[in-house]
């Protein structure tokens, strides 16, 4: 991904939302796949076809994400959405921006995709 950081535009400040994410990291299992808001689905898309082979196509990490669910990962001040099996962030990951939120999604991942915005 070549976006930097996303500007958290809620009530949190950059520290909590990194300790927020920091919290989802240490989750076991893996958090079920939800699906993409339909824009960062576009977004996605339109670079995937734009730079093929720069990183998985959208469309396969979407099919582990549904096989494998997601899990949070930071690296070097930066959060990831990853399927669970990976450790591939060069190719594999997304912002949790991209998520879609349901209602019965995770109370802390909901305030993280929230506040990358």
């Amino acid at each position: 991904m070549s976006e930097s950081i996303p500007q958290v535009e809620s009530e949190l400040t950059l520290q909590q939302y990194l300790a927020l994410a920091e919290r989802l990291t240490g989750y076991s299992e893996a958090f079920p796949f939800q699906g993409l808001e339909e824009i960062g689905y576009q977004k996605l898309k339109a670079e995937s076809d734009e730079f093929p082979g720069y990183a998985t196509p959208i469309d396969d990490l979407i099919k582990r994400f549904e096989m494998e669910g997601v899990k949070i990962v930071i690296e070097k001040g930066k959060v990831f959405v990853l399927p669970f099996n990976s450790t591939d962030i060069e190719n594999d990951s997304i912002f949790p921006r991209f998520l879609k939120m349901t209602d019965d999604m995770d109370n802390n991942l909901k305030t993280l995709i929230k506040a990358g915005k």
